[in-house]
């Protein structure tokens, strides 16, 4: 069928190119050196696309061709990366996908190939490595996957296998050698329920339930011996709440609670004796940092600062003398060390509590005895002198407490992380009443990244009078005022967490003013409706209490808007001249936003922090 369809097709391609109308170029620039585009439409119309087209990069490379019958795409369709290499190849027919794609990596092997009809796969489709190794293949039933589905390693052995039904399956997946590595539920496409890791002899690794393809749950690690090397919860694929970490001889090695994968509140660390090793009270993953000997004499003390040790920490020996110092830099630290009496004993660089590249050793007279490289066994490191062979190169040896990553806080404000906080802030802006406009806002607010907020005026000024009892001259307004505003955050900082944003303004407000009638000399009070629609942008800083927590919050923000003002007509004024000067036309506004703000915030989740 295939081949009945490109003999019509060359067949019909003289016909069409005949037909082919009017040529149009468009180009990137006003002096017409950078063709963008170049098509053909038709003589009796040209908004109708008609034959040939061709796009263009910047650098004058083909970007992608094919052809256009009555403004709908048809036929072959070729797509090209900037260095020519083709990027993807398939039919199109009425401006969707209808046939057989190729897709290839840049280096020219093919990414993945199937067909799409109505932008879903069908079919049998296969993924490749970018060396060209088959990655997985399997049948795709109106775009989500269905029935036996195979994966491989690079190295073309077998790394999974999956049967779906309509996107929903069992998964397991291998080593390399044939052992089973993990098994568990995929519901849509993604982890779900019951997941249990394997090592490589069969022996349980973990064990917890996924949820839309997050850990979320109860789950459990354990040693290759098969105990308990952890257990605690979830939530949205962070570790939440109080978790718990062993020694494999049963006993436990650390306790505490967690928040969005980060150390919270008070914890304890012990040796696999059961005698107290360590302690900290931490806020999202900082905090200062005690460890003893088994004594209870201090043998260490620093700060925390997510995760990593940061700034100044000093080394005891177990009679409280000075062993040594390190200076912190996101986990990175100078180490020097010194003999009991003081002198220095050795230097090198400690990164994230290893000693790593290559330490200076100096005897008890101060002379360098020689340069010489760490290596680890059985967790303690072992000086061996630089330039013989050691085990430096090799791992380091698998650290026995589960892996979590803390996610990195990018500012794509409207994308969900695991690590949203989301928080309700309440707070009322006074500063602002002497201006006759009293602010009290409401906020959704996922920190560090987007707040919805509703802000609620009440218009008047002078703020605490009336429009009884004004002298001759006098003004007065008083009416409301509603603000729908969307703040854009940033990450936190010693100047707040600065933001910008923007707003949809509403008014309705009465002015009043009093003047002497020229009837019976007699003050009188003229008013008049006024109502305004804007839209503004703005800037500010919110410095908060606590970023993740219930706490106080101080806001300050700073912007300009532009809208109409509608003016009613003036009530009781007797067609006194000068009455609402300023006021007395329709017109174009321009008004500045602003506001200091105290509020509150309370969070929307909850983690028990109490010392265990």
């Amino acid at each position: 069928m295939r081949k009945i369809f490109i003999i019509i097709w060359f067949l019909y391609l003289p016909l069409l190119a005949l037909s082919q109308g009017k040529e149009v170029r468009v180009y990137y620039d006003d002096d017409r050196q950078h063709l963008k585009e170049r098509y053909f439409v038709k003589d009796n119309d040209p908004s109708v696309l008609y034959g040939s087209y061709e796009s263009f990069y910047l650098s004058g490379e083909l970007k992608s061709k094919g052809q256009y019958i009555n403004d709908e795409t048809y036929g072959l369709w070729k797509y090209y990366y900037e260095n020519g290499h083709l990027k993807m190849a398939g039919k199109l027919k009425d401006n969707s996908n209808h046939g057989f794609w190729t897709y290839y990596y840049e280096n020219n092997h093919i990414s993945m190939q199937g067909d799409i009809y109505d932008g879903k796969r069908e079919g049998k489709w296969q993924f490749f490595y970018e060396t060209g190794v088959l990655k997985s293949e399997g049948v795709f039933k109106n775009g989500v996957k269905d029935g036996l589905w195979t994966y491989y390693y690079e190295d073309k052995t077998l790394k999974a296998k999956a049967i779906y039904d309509e996107g929903d399956g069992l998964y397991k997946e291998f080593y390399q050698d044939g052992a089973l590595k993990m098994e568990g539920y995929i519901k849509e496409e993604k982890s779900d329920s019951l997941w249990v890791t394997y090592y490589e002899d069969g022996t349980k690794k973990s064990e917890g339930a996924y949820e839309e393809g997050e850990k979320n749950g109860p789950w459990m690690y354990y040693y290759p011996s098969g105990a308990l090397s952890s257990e605690g919860s979830y939530s949205h694929d962070l570790s939440d709440g109080k978790w718990t970490y062993y020694h494999e001889n049963g006993e436990i090695s650390a306790e505490g609670a967690e928040r969005d994968g980060k150390r919270e509140g008070y914890w304890k660390l012990y040796y696999d004796d059961g005698q107290m090793k360590g302690e900290g009270i931490f806020e999202a993953g900082s905090g200062d940092y005690k460890e003893y000997y088994e004594s209870g004499k201090i043998k260490v003390k620093g700060t925390i600062v997510n995760g990593s040790n940061e700034g100044k920490w000093i080394y005891f020996y177990e009679n409280g003398k000075k062993e040594g110092e390190a200076d912190f830099t996101h986990g990175v630290g100078e180490y020097t060390g010194f003999y009991e009496d003081g002198t220095e004993k050795m230097k090198g660089t400690i990164k994230e509590g290893n000693k790593v590249g290559t330490w200076e050793l100096y005897n008890t007279a101060g002379d360098l005895a020689g340069y010489y490289k760490p290596f680890y066994e059985d967790y303690e490191p072992i000086l061996r002198k630089a330039g013989k062979k050691s085990r430096l190169d090799q791992d380091n040896p698998e650290y026995k407490k589960p892996e979590y990553r803390y996610k990195s806080r990018k500012f794509k404000y409207f994308v969900k992380r695991n690590s949203d906080y989301g928080t309700i802030i309440v707070q009322v802006s006074p500063f602002t009443m002497l201006f006759g406009d009293l602010q009290v806002a409401v906020e959704y607010n996922v920190q560090e990244r987007i707040g919805y907020e509703l802000v609620i005026h009440k218009l008047r000024n002078p703020f605490f009078s009336s429009q009884y009892g004004l002298g001759e001259g006098d003004n007065f307004f008083d009416g409301f005022g509603l603000d729908f505003r969307q703040r854009f955050y940033h990450k936190d900082s010693k100047w707040g967490m600065p933001y910008f944003g923007h707003a949809l303004q509403f008014s309705n407000y009465t002015r009043f003013e009093e003047y002497r009638s020229s009837a019976d000399n007699q003050l009188n009070t003229a008013s008049m409706n006024v109502n305004t629609i804007q839209y503004g942008v703005f800037v500010g800083s919110r410095i908060l209490q606590n970023i993740n927590d219930n706490g106080f919050t101080f806001d300050l923000v700073a912007g300009v808007s532009a809208g109409y003002q509608n003016v009613g007509d003036i009530k009781n004024g007797e067609n006194v001249v000068g009455l609402f000067s300023s006021y007395n036309n329709n017109s174009f506004i321009v008004k500045p936003i602003f506001g200091l703000s105290l509020g509150y915030v309370f969070g929307l989740k909850k983690v028990n922090t109490r010392n265990p």
